[in-house]
C-alpha cells in the first residue's frame, strides 16, 4: 500500500479504557487566529493525512521532519482544542456514559496552565478516585518502558523468534534490569515458580501468551484469563505497561494507545488509527492477532491490542460518514508533542534542599523512586531504538535574576529529502534522563493505600500501586494515586506495606529532617512552557527583545511559533486602546508560517478535510496493508 492514508470517517475503534474519568475545570484553549497574545489557537483544524514517508508537503511525516516545530505546536494545538459534537465529542456516550465526560485533554491536564500538567482527583466508578498525573517527560517515560523490553528480548530471546519460550528461555530467569550503570531494578521472576500459571512478573509487565508461530492466545468471550498451561501456548511475549492509571489496570506500553484510549473512554471521540490496529473485518474476532503492530512515526512501538467484545459491537454500530473521528495524521501529531514535550525542573537548592535530597537516600526512598535513568544510543543488533526525540529543553534555576530558564538543545540531524529539501530527523543518540524517581515498578503499600470495591459480587482489595515518579511533585496536589493526601507530609506518613522500613524511618526523623526532605520535594516542579524564557539559538543567552531572519520576536523564550520553518512575521509593537505599547503577535503570514497552503493542508472549501484527500484517487483496502514487524 501507499506510505500515505487516506483519511476515513468513520472505521476503527480503538475500545481499551485508559486512565481515569476526568472533571476539571474550563481549561481548553478556543481557536482564535487573531487573538494578539499568541496564547489561543491560531489554526482551524484540517484533518492532516497520515504518510510514513515525508513526499506530500504536510502530511503528518512531512511535518514532523520538515517541520518538526509546526508539528509539535499542531500537536499542542489538538492537545488542548476544545472539540465540539460535529467533531465526535462524546460520540461513544451511547455505549459509555463515562464518555461524556469533557471536552479537551487540557480540561484534566492544565496546571500549569497551557501545559500538560496535572488536574487534582478526578472520578473514579469504583474507590476512591484517581489522582491526574502531569505529561511533563511522558516520552522520556516511554522511551525508559519500550528500552527494557528491547533489554529483555536481548537478554532472554535465546533463538530470536520474537518471544520467550517456556521453559526453555524462562525456567530460574529473573527480569532485572540496570536503571544506570550499577542500579539494578528487578521486576521478578520469567519463571511460573507459584503454580498459577502465570510467570511470577511485577504487575507492570503486560504478558501476552502466544502460540509456536508468536501469535497471540486470546481468551474466548467470558472464559478465564489464558495460562501457561493452557493448549497451544508455548511462550509469551512482554510489554511494560508504563501508562494508565496507577493502580495497574489498562496498562499501556505506549503513549499513541494511551491517548487513543483515553479519546475514546473519556472524551467519546474515535481514533482512526491503523497504526495501531491491524485486520479489522467482519472476521476480526477469529483472525489471527499479532502481538505487536508496528511502528509508528514517532519510532514507537505499537501493540496490537486484544479486539474484546465491546470493540465488534461499537464497530457494528458505525456507519460510514458519521462524524467524530480523528485521522491518523492528528494522532500522528498529538503523539509527536508528548514524545517531545519537556521534563519537569529542579528549583533553586540550598543547604536544606540538598540535606533533603541526601535524606531520600539514607531514608531508603530510592530502593523504589529510583532517581535516574539511562536511555542508550539506537542499536539494531539489540532492538534498541535510542533518543527519538528531535530536541530537549534543559531547564536551569537563575539565581541572578530569580526566574528559570531554558535552553534548547537539538537532537536532529540534517537528511536530504525528496527533490534536495532539507529535513530533519532524530539523531536516535542516549541520554540520561535525570530525577525521575520511581522504578516504575508496582508495589504494596499497605493498609492506609489499601482500596476494596465490590465487582460481580465480590469484594476485591487492591493494594499494589505504581511507583509515582517525583519529577514535578512539587506542583501536583493533592498527592497519592487516590488524591487523598492534601500534603507530602501526610502521603509519605501514608506509606507502609513494602515502604514502611522508609517512612518510619521519615516518622522517626527530626522535624529539621522531615521539613528537609519536604523542601527538596517541593523543589521540583512544573512550569509554564511557552512564557518561559528560554536560549534558543544556542548562543548562550537569553534576549530580551529577540529577532529573526530580521524580524522581530519579542522576548526569546520557548514559544514553539518562533522556531518554525517559515519565520513568523508578527504585527510587532502596537499601541493599545488604552494608550500603552505592546508587542502585538498577530500574525501577519499565518497561512505560510503554519503550512495552511501545502498540499495536504490546503482546505479551499473549509469542510474540515483537505483538498489533496478529496481528488486523491482510491487506495488500496485496509487488508493489503502490509503488517508490521513483531519487534
Amino acid at each position: 500500500m501507499s506510505p500515505l492514508r487516506r483519511l476515513r470517517p468513520a472505521s476503527a475503534v480503538l475500545a481499551l479504557a485508559a486512565g481515569g474519568l476526568a472533571v476539571g475545570a474550563l481549561a481548553q484553549i478556543s481557536v482564535r487566529p487573531d487573538d494578539p497574545s499568541g496564547f489561543s489557537i491560531r489554526e482551524r483544524r484540517v484533518r492532516v493525512m497520515h504518510a510514513s514517508t515525508p513526499e506530500v508537503p504536510g502530511t503528518s511525516m512531512n511535518l514532523q521532519q520538515a517541520d518538526p516545530w509546526l508539528a509539535y505546536e499542531r500537536g499542542r494545538s489538538y492537545f488542548f482544542h476544545e472539540w465540539g459534537k460535529d467533531e465526535g465529542v462524546f460520540a461513544v456516550a451511547t455505549s459509555r456514559i463515562a464518555a461524556a465526560t469533557t471536552t479537551s485533554c487540557g480540561m484534566c491536564h492544565n496546571l500549569p496552565f497551557r501545559s500538560p500538567g496535572s488536574g487534582g482527583n478526578t472520578a473514579e466508578p469504583v474507590g476512591y478516585g484517581r489522582n491526574t498525573p502531569h505529561l511533563f517527560g511522558a516520552g522520556l517515560i516511554e522511551m525508559i518502558g519500550q528500552q527494557m523490553r528491547a533489554e529483555a528480548m536481548a537478554s532472554f530471546d535465546r533463538n530470536g523468534n520474537g518471544f520467550l519460550d517456556v521453559p526453555a528461555e524462562t525456567a530460574g530467569q529473573r527480569l532485572v534490569i540496570e536503571a544506570t550503570p550499577g542500579v539494578k531494578v528487578d521486576f521478578g521472576s520469567l519463571a511460573d515458580d507459584n503454580g498459577d500459571g502465570l510467570p511470577d512478573l511485577n504487575p507492570t509487565l503486560q504478558v501476552t501468551f502466544v502460540d509456536a508461530q508468536g501469535q497471540a492466545v486470546r481468551p474466548a468471550p467470558g472464559s478465564r484469563r489464558v495460562r501457561l498451561t493452557d493448549a497451544g501456548v508455548v511462550g509469551f511475549d512482554l510489554g511494560f505497561g508504563v501508562f494508565a492509571s496507577s493502580a495497574g489496570d489498562h496498562q499501556f506500553p505506549s503513549l499513541r494507545i494511551f491517548q487513543n484510549g483515553v479519546l475514546r473512554t473519556v472524551m467519546g471521540i474515535t481514533a482512526d488509527d491503523p497504526t495501531c490496529l491491524q485486520g479489522l473485518g467482519k472476521d476480526a474476532e477469529r483472525a489471527p492477532q499479532q502481538v505487536w503492530a508496528r511502528r509508528s512515526n514517532a519510532g514507537s512501538l505499537q501493540p496490537n491490542p486484544p479486539l474484546l467484545p465491546s470493540t465488534l459491537e461499537a464497530l457494528s454500530r458505525m456507519q460510514p460518514g458519521t462524524p467524530g473521528t480523528m485521522s491518523e495524521g492528528e494522532v500522528d501529531l498529538i503523539e509527536w508533542y508528548l514524545l517531545n514535550h519537556p521534563a519537569p525542573a529542579v528549583g533553586p537548592q540550598d543547604a536544606e534542599t540538598r540535606r533533603g535530597r541526601q535524606l531520600l537516600a539514607e531514608m531508603g526512598c530510592e530502593s523504589c523512586h529510583v532517581p535516574d535513568w539511562q536511555i542508550q544510543a539506537a542499536d539494531a543488533r539489540k532492538g534498541l531504538a535510542g533518543d527519538r526525540r528531535f530536541f530537549n529543553l534543559a531547564v536551569t534555576w537563575n539565581d541572578e535574576k530569580s526566574r528559570f530558564e531554558g535552553r534548547v538543545e537539538d537532537l536532529s540531524r540534517v537528511a536530504a529529502g525528496p527533490g534536495g529539501q532539507k529535513l530533519r530527523q532524530p539523531r536516535y543518540g542516549a541520554f540520561k534522563v535525570e530525577g525521575l524517581y520511581s522504578d516504575l515498578r508496582h508495589h504494596d503499600l499497605g493498609e492506609r493505600f489499601t482500596e476494596r470495591y465490590y465487582y460481580q459480587g465480590k469484594l476485591i482489595p487492591l493494594s499494589r500501586f505504581r511507583t509515582q515518579p517525583l519529577w514535578g511533585v512539587g506542583s501536583t496536589a493533592p498527592y497519592g494515586h487516590d488524591g487523598r493526601s492534601p500534603g507530602l507530609d501526610d502521603v509519605i506518613r501514608r506509606h507502609g506495606g513494602e515502604a514502611e522500613s522508609s517512612a518510619e524511618a521519615y516518622r522517626q526523623a527530626s522535624e529539621a529532617d522531615r521539613s528537609a526532605l519536604i523542601a527538596f520535594l517541593r523543589s521540583l516542579v512544573l512550569y509554564q512552557p511557552d512564557v518561559l524564557p528560554t536560549d534558543l539559538d544556542g548562543d548562550g543567552k537569553v534576549a530580551e527583545a529577540w529577532t529573526r531572519s530580521g524580524h522581530e520576536m519579542g522576548p526569546e523564550r520557548f514559544f514553539p511559533e518562533l522556531l518554525f520553518a517559515h519565520t513568523p512575521v508578527y504585527r510587532g509593537w502596537t499601541d493599545g486602546p488604552d494608550g500603552d505599547r505592546f508587542f502585538s503577535y498577530l500574525l501577519n503570514n499565518q497561512a505560510e508560517a503554519y503550512g495552511e497552503t501545502l498540499t495536504a493542508l490546503a482546505d479551499q472549501n473549509g469542510d474540515g478535510l483537505p483538498d489533496f484527500e478529496q481528488a486523491a484517487p482510491p487506495l488500496p483496502a485496509a487488508g493489503a496493508r502490509p503488517s508490521g514487524g513483531r519487534r
